[in-house]
């Protein structure tokens, strides 16, 4: 991510100055699975978001930033270009403090908007709903993904190996920890595999944590969504 100010001096003197937030690679050469999390981010800022904005009528204020320049480039860097929320008051919240119920509260309705909204467009206009919908990241159709998360499993798995001079494998800590282990890769894959269509099925955001959501704190509270990479339809 780069914060960038785009300065313009009028004739009179003057001048403007717009701050983005630029969201693009390292490099130039990236792989098929980042490229995918972009392409899937440029289809939701241009195409799924102001649908559901369309169908549900919402009106400014957003629950998302807005989304100035989308491209998903495969003759280069993908690149997409954000207002930056900052400029307008919003902050992230620390992690170091857990989030009231005032916070959860706030994040959860704007979700239920968002998720809401989806819905709405499924049902209201199905075919314009698949056509996004089957575009969308879908992390688990890529073997070379399920390769990767199968890697990371056993590790986090043979990490128990340095938990048991504290607490030996006969322990109950140690059996509790082993339990979550074993169902960790079976419970991910529930959540992460795109099921059948059904209803009350929609488009969801995928990765709504803490460090994806800013707050603004004033006498109206607000909240934004953000970093729209791995929505999907669920």
């Amino acid at each position: 991510m780069f914060r960038v100010t785009i300065s313009d001096e009028e004739k009179s003197g003057s001048s403007k100055k717009l701050v983005v937030m630029c969201k693009t690679t390292g490099a130039d050469d990236v792989g098929r699975t980042l490229l995918q999390y972009f392409k899937s981010e440029e289809i939701v800022y241009n195409q799924v978001l102001p649908s559901m904005q369309a169908v549900a009528r919402f009106t400014e204020p957003l629950p998302w930033p807005r989304c100035l320049y989308a491209k998903d480039d495969s003759d280069g860097r993908p690149c997409l270009v954000f207002e930056d929320l900052r400029e307008k008051g919003f902050v992230t919240k620390s992690r170091d403090v857990v989030p009231d119920v005032h916070h959860f509260r706030l994040a959860l309705s704007h979700l239920a908007k968002f998720h809401g909204a989806g819905m709405a467009l499924q049902h209201l206009q199905p075919s314009v709903f698949d056509n996004m919908a089957k575009r969308l990241l879908k992390f688990f159709d890529d073997p070379a993904e399920i390769q990767k998360f199968e890697q990371f499993s056993n590790v986090v798995k043979g990490s128990l190996v340095m938990i048991e001079d504290r607490f030996p494998p006969n322990s109950e800590i140690y059996g509790k920890m082993k339990k979550v282990y074993d169902g960790m890769q079976e419970s991910f894959m529930s959540m992460a595999v795109v099921p059948k269509p059904a209803p009350g099925l929609g488009i969801v955001h995928g990765d709504c944590h803490l460090n994806n959501l800013m707050f603004k704190y004033d006498k109206v509270n607000k909240v934004l969504l953000q970093d729209e990479r791995v929505t999907t339809h669920f």
